[in-house]
């Protein structure tokens, strides 16, 4: 274990850091003769300013920490992400030092973040702290620079040259190919972010948002599956988002039943002429727990063999010609701790769906129903700390829908006596 911190002595004239993100390297692997490699990116507690980063090579005595200072070239930095095919390189969401002057626009009257100060994307190398302009979600839309803001990076895990860029102000999330000293679209989503809009009032966050939270299966061994893009699920962190998303390439049919959003006027197109149409695919599937007093602090994916939910015989029953081979857990939790998981069967999108809306269920879910004798979830171990995943009919219960518990009235209560 190590411990880095980046504060100053009282009496020491040198500034002092609060960490606020780090970006750890994906291809860090445990070897002999490489180090694993981190990115911090720092507050000034005297300034405030974020444009500090420090680079952590983790070896065997002690941390070797190089500060490296942008200040220069930009005026704040909101996210950090590695690049996957050069370990000195980074991509930020930042905001340039000079921006155009804008009048305030109508942010500032619900005390919300002014309109002009958003942030795009940078190119950072480490190597002599250059930074370079790589794209703007602002001229994508053709808009002044600073109108749109960048609040989510991800690198794909597949394939080095993709990274996945979101906007809550444009609503939109795009794949984009840093191979070019400009960043050229590849792929842009816009309904699921759009069924999760800002709404009527602003949350606190303003119209900027939060943050998006990204996450990808890995990919499986089989060769196959490793060629195909995989899908990207994206959770927004502002208070009473309501949408888990998936976003799916043109390339990729369907695989998990649901009606497309992107593709509305391509549901029925055959199977041969997927590759051709150019058309994204994303879903929109409701989030168990939604409240205006919690949000989103985590994602993550698993994709497992189908039999880790249901027995072989109880896939049979679903009435498919091939069995489901595989199946996606996406486990979410909120600022309450609760996890909640989304299983998401993965089926052939060649054959007619089995899936159906019942009654009840948040618009645009579908479901398999389970009988009685279907496996619900495996037993526990004792003294296991394993997460035990298990399949029900019933929606989970929100937590508005519970008493909140109030630890003075419960002692008051049990100090009152009878009579």
């Amino acid at each position: 274990q190590y411990r880095i911190d980046l504060r100053s002595p009282a009496m020491s004239t040198q500034p002092s850091y609060l960490p606020i993100y780090v970006a750890c390297n994906p291809t860090n692997i445990a070897a002999s003769f490489s180090f694993a490699t981190c990115t911090i990116l720092n507050r000034d507690l005297l300034s405030g300013e974020n444009t500090v980063m420090h680079r952590v090579t983790l070896v065997r005595d002690e941390p070797i920490v190089k500060k490296h200072d942008f200040s220069s070239w930009l005026a704040d930095i909101s996210l950090v992400e590695q690049d996957r095919s050069d370990r000195l390189r980074l991509w930020a969401a930042a905001r340039q030092s000079i921006m155009p002057k804008l009048t305030i626009g109508f942010d500032n009257r619900h005390n919300c973040t002014v309109t002009g100060y958003g942030h795009s994307l940078f190119r950072i190398n480490l190597r002599d702290d250059s930074v370079a302009l790589a794209w703007s979600p602002s001229h994508e839309e053709y808009m002044t620079e600073g109108v749109q803001s960048i609040d989510g990076i991800k690198s794909d895990s597949a394939k080095d040259h993709i990274l996945w860029v979101s906007s809550s102000s444009a609503c939109k999330v795009w794949a984009l190919d840093v191979r070019y000293k400009a960043a050229k679209v590849v792929v842009t989503w816009s309904l699921p972010s759009l069924c999760d809009d800002l709404g009527v009032n602003h949350n606190v966050s303003g119209v900027f948002g939060p943050g998006t939270l990204f996450n990808q299966p890995l990919p499986t061994q089989i060769q196959n599956d490793r060629q195909k893009p995989l899908a990207m699920i994206t959770v927004k962190k502002a208070p009473g988002s309501s949408v888990l998303g998936l976003h799916n390439f043109p390339s990729s049919l369907p695989r998990f039943q649901t009606r497309p959003l992107e593709s509305a006027g391509f549901q029925d197109l055959p199977a041969s002429h997927c590759s051709t149409t150019s058309i994204a695919r994303s879903r929109a599937f409701a989030l168990a727990d939604v409240s205006e007093r919690l949000f989103y602090v985590g994602v993550a994916s698993l994709r497992c063999p189908s039999s880790t939910a249901l027995r072989k015989r109880d896939l049979l029953q679903l009435g498919y010609d091939v069995p489901p081979a595989y199946i996606t857990y996406v486990l979410t939790m909120n600022s309450m701790g609760d996890i909640f998981c989304h299983s998401l069967l993965e089926c052939n999108a060649e054959e007619e769906t089995k899936a159906i809306a019942y009654d009840g269920l948040p618009v645009g879910f579908s479901s398999l129903s389970l009988t009685k004798k279907a496996r619900r979830g495996a037993k526990r171990r004792n003294n296991s700390k394993e997460l035990m995943i298990s399949l029900k009919n019933e929606f989970p219960c929100p937590s508005d829908a519970l008493v909140p518990f109030d630890a003075d009235a419960t002692a008051e209560k049990k100090s009152l006596q009878s009579f």
